[in-house]
């Protein structure tokens, strides 16, 4: 499981952005869950092994807060699946279970082993490690499974973390103070700085999501006075 890579390609490919979006081709009738992919500083692809497309991972424009984490959010018929990773020439394969409505975190780690040089070129060679395979939590957050929000924010595993964090930001208003509180944690104290950063993203996002509602409230108010 080597990679070779180029040196001024792990450069272009550091400072490469596109924006992210979700691959859903599950018919709308069938059960499913979903799966993300991410990894810090490289860019990869992924396919499931039984269709065989090939995703591209990749980073949001101007995003300073993930700038370094390429990821990538598929559907996936609820069941037993089994993905490849890819980073240049070297993969990875990892079989999991998709729970219906929930998403699964998926790690991927490189390992850097030698360099050598061909000719004017440096080449890098790394290894894809095992994949991490985090904690399932609910795609649709709501006051019935919120407990499994937050066992996901106090998981050991630092992409658990960060993926809840980030689905927080998409669904702020099922924010509760325990969860503002667990957020607030996190945003100063988690060693992993994306996860910091990204807990600190959707505090702020909550706090003005429940500001615009306490607003939108008390123009309500006057307006029927």
């Amino acid at each position: 499981m080597r990679i070779a890579l180029f040196l001024i390609t792990t450069l272009f490919l550091l400072n490469s952005c596109k924006t992210i979006t979700l691959v859903d081709s599950v018919p709308a009738n069938i059960p499913k869950g979903y799966v993300e992919f991410y990894c810090n500083s490289f860019k990869f692809s992924f396919y499931d092994s039984e269709n065989g497309q090939e995703i591209k991972a990749g980073r949001p424009a101007n995003d300073k807060v993930r700038r370094t984490l390429f990821y990538r959010r598929m559907a996936a018929v609820a069941g037993e699946h089994n993905f490849v990773v890819k980073i240049g020439h070297g993969s990875r394969e990892v079989s999991v279970d998709v729970e219906e409505g929930m998403i699964l975190p998926l790690g991927i780690e490189v390992r850097f082993l030698d360099s050598e040089i061909k000719g004017t070129v440096i080449i890098n060679n790394y290894e894809i490690l095992p994949i991490t395979v985090g904690k399932s939590f609910p795609v649709n957050i709501n006051p019935g499974n919120i407990e499994l929000l937050v066992a996901a924010l106090n998981h050991s595993d630092w992409g658990t973390r960060w993926l809840a964090a980030c689905m927080i930001g998409e669904n702020p208003g099922f924010s509760n103070e325990l969860i503002i509180d667990l957020l607030t944690e996190l945003s100063e104290y988690d060693a992993v700085q994306l996860v910091a950063q990204e807990a600190a993203r959707s505090l702020k996002i909550v706090n003005d999501y429940r500001m615009k509602i306490n607003t939108d409230q008390n123009t309500a108010f006057y307006k029927e006075d």
